[in-house]
């Protein structure tokens, strides 16, 4: 479902010369988010969008703190993201 976020489909990923953005915004803290991330991250490695390469993930973390995520986002919106992934 990725590639259709990002308008490239799965057998096209690996021939992309486009670098992507992705933001991400969760309601958790780094370690509470990585059993979701990384799926995510390594989904995303095997439809060939390299970290480093032809894509940039920006994680962003409220801490559990709510009142953070319209803060987080327009930091995110302001940097141009290609996707935005929020999570609870």
């Amino acid at each position: 479902m990725i590639c259709a976020w990002l308008g490239v489909l799965p057998a096209q990923a690996a021939e992309i010369d486009r670098h992507f953005t992705v933001g991400q915004v969760w309601l958790s803290n780094p370690e509470e988010a990585r059993p979701f991330d990384e799926p995510f991250r390594a989904g995303l490695r095997d439809l060939g969008y390299i970290e480093g390469k032809n894509l940039t993930i920006l994680a962003r973390y409220a801490g559990g703190e709510s009142s953070r995520f319209s803060a987080l986002l327009r930091e995110l919106i302001a940097l141009h993201v290609d996707v935005l992934l929020v999570s609870p």
